[in-house]
């Protein structure tokens, strides 16, 4: 069985989300890593805990002692 998201709208209707299908290159982790560094807004942050909103990006696999962070953002509160 394959379950699939589905985009529930204002007016309570909802559109089962199919995925892409993959035309041309494929896009990379490091591209993606790049796209979210430069335009964090597109994590709905604010939607799942406002205190973290907005993000500011301080770093790209940031290294740790449990392995590197992809993206590594903060907020105005810290």
């Amino acid at each position: 069985m394959q379950s699939y998201p589905f985009l529930i709208s204002s007016d309570g209707r909802g559109d089962r989300l199919e995925p892409a299908q993959r035309q041309g290159a494929a896009y990379d982790e490091a591209w993606l890593q790049e796209l979210l560094r430069q335009h964090p807004d597109i994590l709905p942050t604010a939607e799942i805990e406002p205190v973290f909103f907005p993000l500011a990006s301080i770093g790209r696999e940031v290294a740790t002692a449990s392995g590197a962070i992809d993206n590594l953002f903060i907020s105005p509160q810290g």
